[in-house]
């Protein structure tokens, strides 16, 4: 079987840019198609931590795919894409974990991680992060730099023998179709996976003007993070809601976030709230990834990433772009084998889809 030349994505954020980009440096003539605007979903919303908030709580796979893609994530960002598009402000500030000192450190002592135990915290001080509009918007901007075809407000309707993306009247062809559209994936006609393999979970954040002693790291205390940026400002996360497909915000999501955050951080009281917003996260039924070519249909799957998906794209995408020219995966990626996942509940039939909010230059 010969190598494929040109392959067709479909979806426009952090785990399908870095898809496409893989395939791209790999000679493969690449199509992007997203229903929207690109890096405006879940990956415009997310706060840009590059670590599992919990990782001694991850199954080993995701422990050894945040390995391969942190790096891959900051070659991106700081070296193969430093060129295009803003500043991303990759940092690598550390996180500090409340409460979880006896887990984290049984599990940290089979690591090669660096780490500090505090009374009943324990400190990380090798994590990053980074500025996920810009993350998005830098990658836009190197697809389309190096001759990839990117098409915004293209919904993809169906996939036809695993080679054909048909998008209302238009039709496009390649040798390879990767899905990475989110929880809109299992949506597609033909991509091969039920309608219940995929569903979104609204997640919910606040940023904070300038406090008067802001956090140096990353902070997380049970199912609140703070995370500083470099010019002062506080993002605070994030909420875990079934909501369907509502991108919606709440007043009593902001409210809660509030008060968690203040709480963790009584400095933070003397600062106003500068936005709120939400995005949908891809929660797959196996509780990770789906990443690999369906054998049902020959359909390439990348998605399911739920809360790590600024963490694992990098790595996900070379995994996916690795196994599409027939290089082969470490034994641990077989956990993402998207002929592997079990159903969970679909969304309600009524649910629509809320634009996520726009952040604009202040995220």
């Amino acid at each position: 079987m010969s190598a494929p030349r040109s392959a067709i994505v479909v979806g426009g954020g952090l785990v399908g840019l870095l898809t496409a980009a893989e395939l791209l440096q790999r000679g493969l003539r690449v199509t992007v198609l997203e229903s929207g605007e690109f890096a405006r979903q879940a990956s415009w919303a997310g706060g840009g931590i590059l670590s599992p908030l919990a990782p001694w709580q991850e199954p080993e796979a995701i422990t050894k795919l945040t390995a391969l893609s942190v790096p891959r994530t900051q070659a991106w960002v700081t070296d193969i894409a430093a060129g295009y598009g803003r500043n991303c402000e990759y940092w690598v500030c550390g996180m500090r974990v409340d409460g979880e000192n006896v887990e984290a450190e049984q599990w940290l002592k089979n690591q090669f991680l660096r780490y500090t135990i505090c009374g009943d915290s324990v400190v990380l001080p090798d994590v990053g992060q980074l500025r996920t509009p810009r993350y998005g918007q830098r990658m836009v901007a190197w697809l389309r730099a190096n001759g990839a075809q990117l098409v915004a407000h293209c919904a993809a309707d169906e996939v036809i023998g695993s080679q054909r993306v048909v998008a209302g009247q238009q039709h496009f062809d390649a040798d390879i179709v990767c899905i990475s559209a989110g929880p809109w994936t299992s949506r597609i006609k033909g991509a091969g996976l039920p309608a219940h393999a995929v569903t979104p979970v609204r997640g919910q954040m606040l940023l904070l003007s300038q406090a008067s002693d802001p956090p140096k790291q990353i902070e997380r205390s049970s199912d609140t993070y703070l995370i500083p940026r470099r010019d002062g400002r506080v993002l605070v996360g994030s909420t875990l809601e079934h909501s369907g497909f509502d991108a919606g915000t709440t007043a009593t999501a902001r409210t809660k976030l509030w008060q968690a955050a203040t709480r963790m951080r009584p400095s933070l009281v003397g600062s106003d709230i500068e936005r709120q917003w939400a995005g949908l996260r891809p929660e797959s039924s196996t509780g990770v990834p789906l990443i690999g070519q369906l054998s049902t249909t020959g359909v390439w799957i990348n998605t399911g990433h739920f809360r790590n998906g600024v963490t694992l794209a990098a790595g996900s995408a070379k995994l996916l772009a690795d196994q599409a020219l027939g290089i082969a995966s470490p034994a641990w990626a077989d956990a993402f084998d998207p002929s592997q996942f079990a159903a969970r509940p679909q969304a309600r039939d009524g649910d629509v889809n809320v634009p996520v909010n726009s952040i604009l230059s202040a995220r």
